[in-house]
């Protein structure tokens, strides 16, 4: 597969032409990044550009005496179906691109609340230190103010020398 510089690839979308027939391998790479996790989403489409023989069995046009009646409008059967399976083809690729970015907001949903959960653990950690350094102060500054405090005797002996 040529023509795809993949030493740079940061696109979530790739599209490959296949001449050739034959068996194809896809390599992921983690080594740009080992230490972090990461979610890949992968879909292999296989599209062929011959969509025109696909006509359904169950067809409505199936029904006795409608095509007398289609003609009398001037439309034939086989633009009807056309536009049909092209109206068809247009669902499908919608439906397509909704379940892509249904995956892609289910990956950014999943980083952000990573996200979430290690901003709320640091700023635990944080708010505990502040917490205990205000405590800390407090205690200090009443234990120079007391006159029998060690605190203080210790801070007068190692003012003094």
């Amino acid at each position: 597969m040529s023509g795809v510089d993949y030493e740079s690839l940061h696109q979530q979308n790739i599209r490959q032409e296949v001449t050739t027939e034959g068996d194809y391998g896809l390599c992921l790479d983690n080594s740009f990044s080992r230490f972090n996790a990461k979610v890949v989403y992968l879909e292999v489409i296989l599209e062929d550009d011959d969509d025109d023989d696909s006509q359904d069995k169950d067809s409505p046009f199936s029904i006795p005496g409608l095509k007398e009646e289609l003609e009398e409008y001037q439309v034939t059967i086989a633009e009807i179906q056309a536009t049909m399976n092209r109206v068809k083809t247009h669902l499908a690729r919608v439906r397509h691109m909704q379940d892509q970015l249904r995956a892609f907001e289910a990956r950014d949903r999943n980083v952000v609340e990573a996200n979430f959960s290690r901003v709320n653990s640091l700023s635990l950690i944080h708010v505990c230190g502040l917490i205990f350094s205000a405590l800390l102060q407090v205690v200090m500054l009443k234990s120079l103010f007391e006159e029998k405090s060690t605190i203080k005797r210790l801070w007068k002996r190692f003012v003094s020398h």
